[in-house]
């Protein structure tokens, strides 16, 4: 079960796509400008492990979390 990410990231915006190999997820990291990530990609410190259709799946610290869009 992932929990919530604690790391400085929002999701902005995604392109859910089977295979995964095509979706990306448009991450804002620190507070910097969004950019896309695809899976495998590694942002802070964490790698994405999966991009669903509305959260993203990270790997960090040897556990799964999750980030979704902000309220």
């Amino acid at each position: 079960a992932a929990q919530p990410t604690g790391l400085a990231l929002q999701l902005r915006g995604l392109i859910y796509a089977q295979p995964q190999s095509l979706a990306s997820a448009f991450i804002s990291p620190n507070g910097e400008q969004a950019r896309p990530f695809k899976v495998g990609d590694a942002v802070l410190s964490a790698t994405i492990e999966a991009i669903e259709r509305h959260r993203v799946l990270l790997r960090s610290g040897g556990r799964v979390e999750f980030l979704t869009f902000p309220d």
